[in-house]
């Protein structure tokens, strides 16, 4: 049976948009993963993580100040998720994890995890960094992408201590 991640829609009204600007540094690489700091126009700043190239994107991004996590797949073709009613994904041949409420703009979709959440979260974090392949699964269970994981170990521990120094 597959693992339903409950999300709820947050009503954060300072919460970041992905059509908002934002600068990026990188603070580090390792195999295909980077992780970066994210600082927002409207003030806010971000943690992020993830397989991030110029065509596609995995990412988990940690605000700590506005107390939400992120899980999201981005594509310069916005076309890709603008269809899907729901996002679903999955580490290797774990179960696929999945939101029936995600939020979808700017090439992007993505769900938000609040804090009751964060045995779930540890549970993903522990399959990607154990894991080696990630999958993008379509609403008719057809894969979307594949994200190769090689460098997640690092990356997410470099995450966890970048969201404890912002």
């Amino acid at each position: 049976m597959i693992r339903i991640i409950s999300t709820i829609s947050l009503l954060f009204l300072s919460t970041a948009s992905f059509a908002e600007d934002y600068n990026e540094e990188f603070i580090f690489n390792e195999g295909s993963w980077k992780v970066a700091i994210w600082e927002y126009d409207y003030g806010g700043v971000s943690c992020a993580a993830g397989l991030i190239t110029d065509e596609k994107e995995f990412f988990i991004e940690i605000n700590p100040e506005e107390e939400y996590s992120i899980f999201g797949f981005w594509y310069e073709d916005e076309d890709i998720n603008s269809k899907l009613e729901r996002m679903t994904f999955s580490v290797d041949k774990n179960e696929a994890w999945y939101s029936s409420t995600p939020t979808i703009e700017d090439g992007s979709i993505y769900f938000y995890f609040r804090d009751a959440d964060q045995n779930k979260l540890d549970v993903i974090y522990e399959q990607i960094k154990n894991g080696n392949k990630m999958y993008h699964w379509n609403d008719d269970k057809k894969l979307i992408a594949e994200f190769d994981l090689s460098g997640a170990i690092s990356s997410i521990e470099i995450l966890k201590k970048c969201v404890q120094d912002i």
